[in-house]
């Protein structure tokens, strides 16, 4: 066991550490906090910098684009896609685009997440057994189910019981689109979110401001920083700004060492384990560009999004969008059941943030076109902002081997590791389902007597990006076993959303926490 340092302090050149965590996201920073609070010595390393959340807020604000990635500072040491050039840092191959976004920054993805945490279904782990279509976990929802009571705890998961917090209430939005489920027969549910409802874990509750996508300016939406602080009290340190740039194993495969640059350079930590929580691009990556664990060729194979069909309309009355979460309540009657035997089972949420193509700057050029000017023109606009509608419904995907990542070393990035290459289509199972989430939107907008009615081309959603090293107790068609250790390496584990089998029939981000949790107490008895 090496020297004890200070929460946060830069570790000298070719020290050792305990447990190494690789990745300051949700997966990243549960484990490294669980493991420091057993007074195991930890040491993760996050390729991007902390975050300034008053800073990031005002970025966003100044940018016009004002788009998923406006709040957060490129990083040379850890580039990230970004939604207006899919091919600014992974590589597109096609034949579809990819959409996978994600931020290298301590607290990971989840600054810019939506905050919806849903369990999965008994049904979401049996896709083989149950429907004859996907794969079967090798876990199942019952051994889960105390580490997602665990994880709503640490998330302050808001809605019904047995999440932590209250529920949210609907918003304005959610009550019109409710009053015509009803008449249709359909029961709107609150959505759980990882969002305060009330003061929780120093947090304020939801200032209902609508910018919880690409960040929450109040810090009452969770994100995955909480934890990296956490783990700091408890005396992990936390070397952000640096990249891992490969692992190495020893002779008996053991993985030993992990080389990472920071501002003074190339550096070397050794360490007893090693636990990689990467996300469904980078964890891939860097074990291609290691070469470890993929004794399968499993490693990148199975890349699954999440297909979302969305369609917007505009209500008879005003609704006032932007006055809430941007989802607070959905429609769950479509994620389980016999038809996911022949098709995609979804996930309809509300959405309270108006149209994805309806703020202000996209309708005046339009309303000027038609001649509207002066006061007539102010009030047109807001009687169209108020009255904006849209429904989203994301679509599971099937695992399919070609959809994969790869490693192309012939564009490396600045440090001169080869960029993640990605292989994507869109599978017939999930495009028989998107015509039925399509249909439902337009009857409950019907339902509504709502009128300008669109539905965008199907598109990949930007926050699921799963499989590529995924868990099975087959070391063959697998690269973790159900304990997330790695086939190949006895000390090598891997966590997050890479290691699904299947992707579920809701949001992943409280299944991450879960999974991490449950390696946490596997690790603390090691």
């Amino acid at each position: 066991m090496s020297p004890s340092f200070h929460a946060g302090d830069q570790l000298p050149e070719n020290l050792s550490t305990e447990f190494a965590i690789v990745g300051g996201g949700v997966a990243g920073c549960l484990v490294a906090y669980r493991l420091a609070q057993a007074g195991r010595e930890v040491t993760l390393l996050e390729a991007g910098p902390w975050v300034d959340r008053a800073r990031a807020v005002e970025s966003f604000r100044a940018d016009p684009y004002r788009g998923i990635s406006s709040p957060f500072a490129e990083s040379l040491l850890a580039p990230r896609p970004v939604l207006q050039d899919l091919g600014h840092h992974y590589l597109q191959s096609g034949p579809e685009l990819f959409m996978g976004l994600y931020e290298r920054r301590v607290g990971g993805s989840s600054w810019h997440w939506l905050g919806t945490a849903m369990r999965f279904l008994a049904e979401d782990f049996r896709m083989r057994s149950q429907h004859g279509v996907g794969e079967d976990w090798p876990l199942t929802l019952d051994e889960l189910e105390p580490y997602y009571l665990q994880a709503e705890l640490e998330l302050g998961v808001a809605g019904p019981e047995p999440a932590p917090l209250p529920p949210h209430p609907f918003s304005q939005v959610d009550q019109a689109v409710d009053l015509a489920c009803r008449r249709l027969g359909l029961e709107l549910q609150v959505l759980p979110q990882a969002r305060n409802s009330r003061p929780h874990r120093g947090r304020p509750r939801c200032c209902r401001s609508a910018s919880c996508v690409p960040i929450c300016p109040s810090g009452a939406k969770y994100d995955a920083s909480l934890h990296a602080r956490l783990a700091q009290n408890a005396g992990a340190t936390i070397l952000a700004d640096s990249p891992v740039l490969r692992l190495a194993a020893d002779s008996n495969g053991r993985v030993r060492e992990l080389h990472y640059r920071d501002a003074q350079g190339e550096k070397t930590l050794r360490a007893e384990h090693v636990v990689v929580a990467c996300h469904g691009i980078e964890t891939p990556r860097l074990l291609l560009a290691s070469e470890l664990a993929n004794s399968s060729d499993m490693v990148g194979r199975f890349l699954m999004g999440g297909t979302a069909a969305l369609s917007w309309a505009l209500a008879p009355d005003p609704v006032d969008p932007r006055t809430g979460p941007q989802a607070s309540a959905g429609l769950y009657d479509q994620r389980g059941g016999s038809h996911r035997a022949e098709r995609s089972g979804f996930l309809t949420s509300v959405a309270s943030d108006g149209w994805p193509h309806g703020n202000p700057e996209a309708l005046v050029p339009d309303f000027l076109a038609q001649g509207i000017r002066g006061v007539a023109l102010r009030q047109r606009l807001t009687e169209h902002l108020a009255r904006q509608v849209a429904l989203v419904s994301t679509c599971e995907e099937l695992p399919a081997a070609d959809n994969r990542v790869t490693l192309d070393r012939d564009f490396p990035d600045a440090l001169g590791v080869g960029r993640p290459r990605v292989s994507y289509r869109i599978g017939d199972y999930t495009h028989r389902g998107l015509p039925h989430a399509r249909e439902l939107h337009h009857r409950i907008f019907q339902e509504m007597r709502a009128s300008e009615i669109g539905h965008q081309a199907p598109a990949a959603d930007s926050a699921y990006i799963l499989g590529t090293t995924r868990m099975g107790r087959n070391p063959k068609r697998s690269v973790v076993h159900p304990d997330l250790c790695c086939h190949d390496h006895p000390n090598l584990y891997l966590v997050g959303g890479s290691v699904f089998p299947t992707t579920g029939s809701a949001p992943p981000t409280l299944t991450i926490a879960a999974l991490a949790l449950r390696l946490a107490e596997h690790l603390r008895e090691l």
